[in-house]
């Protein structure tokens, strides 16, 4: 069985858990290689977190 589905999530969001949570939020949600490649980035971020 496949499935196809679209994730959407608001960038604007993540930024305020990133401002809030920060480092915390981070090392939680991200591997060290995500946040290597991502760069701080937060667009990068909420598609790594939409998944």
């Amino acid at each position: 069985m496949y499935s196809v589905g679209v994730d959407i999530i608001e960038i604007e969001r993540v930024q305020g858990v990133i401002n809030r949570w920060g480092q915390r939020f981070l090392g939680r949600i991200y591997t060290d290689a995500e946040l290597d490649f991502c760069r701080g980035r937060v667009p990068e971020l909420a598609v790594r977190f939409a998944g």
